[in-house]
């Protein structure tokens, strides 16, 4: 699968999600009354906090935008390429055999170690890929080192030019084939192991710096790093510490995700803020941990924002579902949907606590506890909040208040298949101004919790959804929407409607990536691309510089 790794914001029409509609005072405290009823019979389950009075007419002080972004999954085929040594994007080793004609994958056993390093068997070999389908990423020479004894080969975009000891210079011009690298031979008593492809003019980099710098620079001036898709949040496996992806890892394209380490190192070399997804399944043990390796990692003065996984309201993830499941085990309520969300509040509940234990007294100051809802239904907000009285034991209420979304489904997104550009980018501008209703909306119902509201992802939603996904022309459509000019001036139109109408920190979705049926995610296309050729990234620069010159 290319592009998007997770399921696009979509409304899901429950039952309940009429309610989302009532004035939002009216809202919180019917619900608050629910919550108390629904809760299980739990003797902690209390109901939100008494409503007194009617909406405010205030408009929101806009101090001004603040930026954050949702980091692209490391993938093979990503066209982000974040470390200099590109074998930490490689793909997952291929059964080959070692001599002579084979086919593609043997789907024989292959034996890896507790890194992944392959250990081929005699007659086999295991092969991996780097930047497939990738085209623009950098071409010039790599240099491949390891440690151990056996024998490498490299093909497809690449060809051994110098043989060093333990070493090899490999040239690369790089196509949509990519380069295969393949273990060839092993030695059973040290085998090989330790595979680095350091990327061209960066065979020195010291081995504390991995970042390429390129993958630095186009994120500087962001206030906050996003880690949803770095650690795989709507496909990960882990529960245990001992489960999660270490540095020393073959890949860090696995469906583990990225190694914790790194990410921290990753705010350590921006000075950013860091924003961790707690996987679904993780014990208590893996929470603790998280929070100590991030409570003495990340650079001083810096926050870690804590959410519980990843759009728990959405059907199409499956750590919904797992949380619905547990939701309905204990009883939460006899509404399965409604459990699910309560699920989402008591687990919340749990790791904003270990978070607070082990941070102590710096706590208020370096944690950011996330509770996350749908945009487009505030009664997923109010569940949240309300159960257990979560919300007053949080700091800030997430939504992702996309645009454009409905010209990818249903009939608007017939009716858009025979559109001009303009005519797409015209709805665009409609809908955000008709978005910023719901972030009222939303800000309201945080300021009953005294908590900031921000965005967990936000952008252009132009994709085609169910039966549209495939539909080339739509496609092709809003390839050409996301790459004119005007895309721009839509971005700073949603961006500042956001903080006029409430909304503090917004995490963009996503750093880079390149259009597919999956959508048009990406602030860049490539990581190389140049900032003439992408409207959205343009209107994120003028942004942070201007933030910059206000400081």
């Amino acid at each position: 699968m290319q592009g998007r790794l997770d399921a696009s914001e979509e409304p899901r029409m429950h039952p309940s999600f009429a309610r989302a509609r009532l004035p939002v005072r009216t809202l919180t405290l019917a619900l608050a009354v629910s919550a108390c009823a629904q809760g299980g019979g739990d003797s902690e389950t209390s109901g939100g906090p008494t409503i007194q009075g009617q909406p405010g007419d205030q408009t929101p002080v806009v101090a001004g935008i603040h930026l954050g972004v949702n980091l692209s999954p490391v993938v093979d085929w990503g066209t982000a390429w974040p470390f200099v040594d590109a074998m930490r994007t490689a793909r997952a080793w291929i059964p080959q055999v070692a001599e002579g004609e084979g086919p593609w994958d043997t789907g024989a056993e292959l034996a890896l170690d507790d890194r992944g390093w392959p250990r081929p068997a005699a007659g086999q070999a295991a092969a991996t890929l780097l930047f497939r389908d990738v085209r623009d990423y950098p071409a010039g020479e790599y240099l491949c080192t390891w440690t151990g004894e056996g024998r490498l080969e490299f093909g497809l975009d690449a060809s051994i030019v110098e043989t060093r000891d333990h070493a090899l210079l490999v040239d690369v011009t790089p196509s949509e084939a990519g380069i295969l690298l393949r273990v060839v031979a092993s030695d059973p008593e040290d085998p090989l192991r330790d595979i680095r492809v350091m990327m061209p003019g960066l065979h020195d980099a010291p081995t504390d710096q991995p970042f390429h710098p390129r993958f630095l620079e186009r994120l500087a001036g962001f206030e906050v790093l996003r880690f949803m898709d770095w650690m795989r949040s709507n496909e990960t496996p882990v529960v245990s510490w001992a489960d999660r992806p270490r540095p020393d890892d073959a890949s860090q394209a696995t469906v583990r995700g990225v190694a914790p380490e790194l990410m921290v190192a990753l705010c350590r070399a921006l000075d950013v803020d860091g924003w961790f997804c707690i996987p679904h399944q993780a014990d208590d043990g893996y929470v603790r941990e998280l929070a100590t390796l991030v409570r003495d990692g990340m650079p001083a003065g810096r926050r870690a924002y804590v959410e519980y996984s990843n759009e728990i309201w959405n059907h199409s993830h499956r750590q919904g579902t797992w949380c619905q499941q547990r939701g309905v085990e204990m009883g939460l309520s006899p509404d399965p949907y409604q459990a699910r969300l309560f699920y989402q509040a008591h687990r919340s509940k749990q790791i904003f606590a270990i978070w607070h234990d082990v941070f102590g007294g710096e706590a208020d100051r370096r944690v950011v506890r996330v509770l996350a809802a749908q945009a487009a239904n505030a009664w997923t907000s109010a569940q949240v909040l309300t159960y257990r009285d979560v919300g007053h034991q949080a700091d800030a209420l997430a939504i992702a208040p996309y645009f454009g979304h409905s010209l990818g489904e249903g009939e608007e997104s017939a009716r858009a298949a025979d559109w001009t550009v303009d005519q797409v980018l015209d709805a665009c501008a409609q809908d955000i101004d008709d978005l910023a209703e719901r972030i009222v909306q939303a800000a309201e119902i945080a300021a009953v919790y005294e908590l900031e509201l921000v965005a967990y992802e936000s952008g252009q939603h132009l994709v085609g959804v169910g039966a549209h996904a495939a539909d080339g022309g739509l496609q092709d459509l809003f390839f050409a929407a996301n790459r004119h000019p005007r895309m721009k001036d839509l971005y700073l139109q949603a961006m500042r409607s956001w903080s006029a109408s409430g909304g503090t920190l917004n995490c963009l979705f996503s750093s880079c990536d390149r259009p597919s049926h999956s959508g048009s995610w990406g602030l860049l296309e490539h990581q190389e691309q140049a900032l003439d050729e992408a409207p959205k990234m343009l209107a994120v620069r003028e942004v942070l510089a201007a933030a910059a010159a206000a400081r």
